[in-house]
């Protein structure tokens, strides 16, 4: 019989930033000379991101996505930077974004939960194929190999390479047809991830099945949407 492939979010589902982007921005920021509030920088952080538009660029030829990228982490970055206090007319930038975005491709900048690996070790033992679908760019594969989860994934898919990001339907169905013998005799995907918004609920109208990681148990699901609060209760769901 054909395994259901398990289809895993990225941050907030297996890995999370090791402190916070505010502490980090402030660490880098401090490296050149600007002394900046992290609860601050955080705040803007989070805003930016909601403003933010999609993470998506599919539509552009591969070697210019990373340019795409840089630019869209650059926006959000500079806009996170200016409203926390903006550092003197000298400040140098170009300098702290760089700096910042090679922080965040290094595994030191990210911690795994304490409930991934024996998850993905329980499901690779039932026979679970497994897949990773995450609004993120082309950093992502590497940072997970780095983490040592490369080997448990037959596809890592980020939205950079897509038509469009989560939780836009298109996001979902771009990523149906690249998961492995999709539209065969393998029942519909797993989505499993931290966010009702961006995968739980845009999955189940992708007609996938989906499951809402709520690790604090303080979460309220909709009805008719499977709940755990721990990675390894997948492995009873995934037959």
């Amino acid at each position: 019989m054909s395994r259901r492939i398990v289809v895993l979010d990225a941050a907030g589902t297996l890995l999370a930033v090791a402190g916070s982007v505010g502490e980090a921005y402030a660490e880098e920021a401090r490296e050149l000379g600007a002394e900046l509030d992290p609860r601050e920088i955080e705040r803007a952080f989070g805003r930016a991101m909601r403003a933010a538009p999609p993470l998506a660029f599919g539509h552009l030829a591969p070697r210019a996505r990373e340019t795409a990228a840089r630019g869209w982490w650059r926006a959000v970055a500079r806009a996170s930077i200016a409203e926390a206090g903006e550092p003197s007319p000298d400040f140098a930038f170009d300098a702290f974004f760089d700096r910042a975005w090679d922080r965040f491709a290094r595994p030191e900048a990210w911690c795994l939960y304490d409930d991934v690996r024996p998850a993905l070790r329980a499901l690779r033992v039932r026979g679970a194929p497994l897949a990773v679908f995450s609004n993120w760019d082309a950093r992502l594969p590497p940072l997970l190999a780095a983490l040592g989860l490369g080997g448990y994934f037959c596809r890592v898919l980020v939205s950079l390479d897509l038509p469009a990001a989560k939780p836009s339907q298109a996001a979902f169905e771009a990523v149906a047809r690249q998961l492995p013998e999709a539209g065969g005799d393998r029942p519909l995907p797993m989505m499993v991830g931290d966010r009702l918004d961006h995968d739980v609920l845009p999955a189940l109208a992708a007609e996938w099945e989906a499951v809402w990681l709520d690790r604090s148990g303080l979460g309220h699901a909709p009805d008719g949407v499977l709940v755990v609060r721990d990675l390894r209760e997948l492995a009873d769901l995934s037959g």
